[in-house]
C-alpha cells in the first residue's frame, strides 16, 4: 500500500511540471451500529466494511491531458492488509475524433445515478444476481471510440482478459472472448431535441449470452427538471431468445426537491413455470438544504410474477443525510432491511443498521 501511494504521489508531482490534470478520491464505509429485531433481538457496534466494494472503490486516481490520460481503481477488505487493483487503464487521442482505450475498458449507453451498477440484463429471478450496466464491454482489453461529427458516436471493444486471447483457433477448435459495439446519436446536435438514441450489441464469448439493446433518453442528464431513459435489452442464450429486460431510470427536480425512480422489468420467455418474469423498484427522494441534503431511499427485492411473490417479498428503507465537512463528503443514515436479499438467499425478519460512508476528493 505504501508503494502504491508513493507512486501516485510521485505522479501527482509530475503533473505540476506538465499540462496534466490530476484528481483522486478516497472512499471508505463503516457501520456504526446494527442489529436484528424479533424473538431473539441482537445489537452490535462499529463494523468496518468487509465486502468487495461496488458503489465506490477505496481509491480512485485519474490523470488526464488534452489527448491522453490514465485511470486507476483500488479496493480492499477490512480483514486483509493487501490492496487489489480493480482497474488500470489508459487512453489517447491521435486526433480529436478518435479515442483508443487500453487496459480496463468499460462502455455504457445509458446509466442511472441512484445505484449505477444495478442494471438488469435479462437473467432469471432465481439467479439473484446479473446486474450489468455496461453496453458493449467491461474488463481488460482494448476499445476504440469514434466521433465523426458532433452528436454521433461509434464504439467497439474486446475484453479477452489479462492473460486471455480474443480469438484462438487450434485445428478445428475455435474460441472467442467478449466483444461489443454500439452507435449513439444525440439528436440535440441536429434538431435541438433533448433525445439520445442508442443501439448496442455485446457477445460474452463462445457459448455464452449475447445481448442486443435498443434505448432512448429524454431531457438533460445532469441538469433540468426532468431526465429519463428506457433501454430494452434482448438476451440470447444457446441461440435462443430467452428474455427482454426493460432497464429504466427517471429523475424529477422541483426546486430543492429531487425524485429518482427506477422500475426495471425482466420478461422471461423460456416457458418454464419455475422461471417467472419479475421486476424491481427503487426510489430516492432528496431535499437540498444547501449545507445538508436529507433523503429517503427505498428498494424492493425482486417482485416475482408468480405465486411465490409474497413469500419472497422484502425491501430496504434508509432515511439519511449527506453533508460536507471541508473536502470530506459524509453520508449517514439508518437502514432497515425487511427479509433482506443476499446473493445466496434471503434472511427473514427485520435487520437494522447505521451505515456511514466517507469520501475525500482532491
Amino acid at each position: 500500500m505504501k508503494k502504491i501511494i508513493g507512486i501516485l504521489l510521485a505522479g501527482a508531482l509530475v503533473t505540476s511540471a506538465f499540462a496534466v490534470d490530476f484528481t483522486a478520491r478516497v472512499n471508505t464505509k463503516i457501520t456504526a451500529a446494527g442489529g436484528k429485531f424479533g424473538d431473539t433481538p441482537s445489537v452490535y457496534f462499529l463494523q468496518a466494511n468487509n465486502v468487495d466494494q461496488k458503489d465506490a472503490d477505496l481509491l480512485e486516481v485519474h490523470f488526464s491531458s488534452d489527448n491522453a490520460g490514465a485511470d486507476f481503481k483500488f479496493f480492499t477488505k477490512a480483514s486483509v492488509s493487501t490492496v487489489d487493483m480493480r482497474g488500470l487503464g489508459l487512453w489517447f487521442k491521435p486526433i480529436d475524433m478518435l479515442k483508443f482505450n487500453v487496459g480496463y475498458v468499460n462502455y455504457g449507453t445509458f446509466c442511472e445515478h441512484t445505484d449505477y451498477w444495478k442494471a438488469v440484463s435479462g437473467v432469471g429471478v432465481n439467479a439473484l444476481s446479473g446486474w450489468s450496466s455496461f453496453a458493449t464491454v467491461d474488463g481488460f482489453g482494448a476499445m476504440v471510440t469514434l466521433n465523426p461529427i458532433a452528436g454521433l458516436e461509434f464504439n467497439a471493444g474486446v475484453t479477452p482478459g489479462a492473460d486471455g486471447k480474443f480469438i484462438e483457433i487450434a485445428g478445428e477448435s475455435f474460441k472467442s472472448t467478449a466483444w461489443g459495439a454500439s452507435v449513439k446519436a444525440d439528436l440535440n446536435a441536429f434538431a435541438e431535441i433533448p433525445v439520445v438514441a442508442a443501439v448496442s450489441f455485446r457477445d460474452a464469448g463462445k457459448d455464452k449470452e449475447k445481448i442486443l439493446a435498443v434505448g432512448a433518453s429524454y431531457g438533460q442528464e445532469w441538469s433540468g427538471n426532468f431526465y429519463g431513459f428506457i433501454n430494452a435489452r434482448m438476451r440470447f442464450e444457446s441461440n435462443k431468445f430467452v428474455a427482454v429486460a426493460l432497464d429504466n431510470w427517471f429523475k424529477f427536480t422541483f426546486d430543492a426537491l429531487g425524485i429518482q425512480l427506477a422500475v426495471p422489468v425482466t420478461l422471461r420467455l423460456t416457458g418454464d413455470v419455475n422461471d417467472p418474469s419479475w421486476m424491481g423498484a427503487r426510489l430516492k427522494v432528496t431535499y437540498n438544504m444547501g449545507a445538508a441534503t436529507p433523503y429517503v431511499y427505498a428498494e424492493s427485492t425482486a417482485l416475482r410474477f408468480d405465486d411465490k411473490l409474497v413469500d419472497n417479498f422484502g425491501m430496504c428503507v434508509r432515511p439519511g443525510v449527506t453533508f460536507n465537512v471541508g473536502v470530506c463528503a459524509i453520508d449517514a443514515g439508518v437502514q432497515f432491511d425487511i427479509n433482506k436479499a443476499w446473493d445466496f438467499g434471503y434472511s427473514k425478519g427485520i435487520n437494522w443498521s447505521v451505515p456511514v460512508t466517507f469520501a475525500v476528493a482532491f
